[in-house]
């Protein structure tokens, strides 16, 4: 993996600039792109390249999912996100994590859909309630 961008050499009046930019009139995922850069650079976090054919261990991958290695080790026993075996080791490609987490984000995407029709046919009902009392 290929370190990207280093934090620590992007200063603040630079991550003023991409604040700045952010408020224009720009696609929702450059949008979304430029503020997890921002977030990452107010962490402390050095962005690496992950190519679809990069091989990452479990912690390496792990880390770039954002969660445990041992939630990550359930996600592959159930077939969630594939894998590959070197040896008796485990492995993941770019290409992989990238399925994983397009799927993932579809189902977040349905969920929260439903929740809004669920939640506009709620406010009917009360409209309607309250229109015949």
């Amino acid at each position: 993996m290929a370190t990207l961008v280093k934090t620590g050499s992007v200063s603040s009046n630079q991550v003023e600039k991409i604040e700045g930019f952010l408020k224009t009139d720009i696609s929702p995922e450059l949008r979304e792109v430029l503020s997890t850069l921002i977030a990452c650079i107010k962490a402390g976090t050095d962005l690496v390249e992950v190519g679809p054919s990069t091989e990452l261990t479990p912690s390496q991958a792990a880390k770039v999912l954002n969660m445990s290695r041992t939630y990550l080790y359930r996600l592959m026993d159930r077939g969630d996100i594939q894998f590959h075996r070197v040896g008796r080791d485990r492995r993941l490609t770019g290409a992989d994590i990238a399925t994983y987490i397009g799927v993932n984000d579809a189902g977040n995407r349905e969920l929260a859909e439903r929740f809004a029709k669920q939640d506009q046919a709620d406010k009917a009902a009360v409209i309607e309630l309250a229109e015949l009392m």
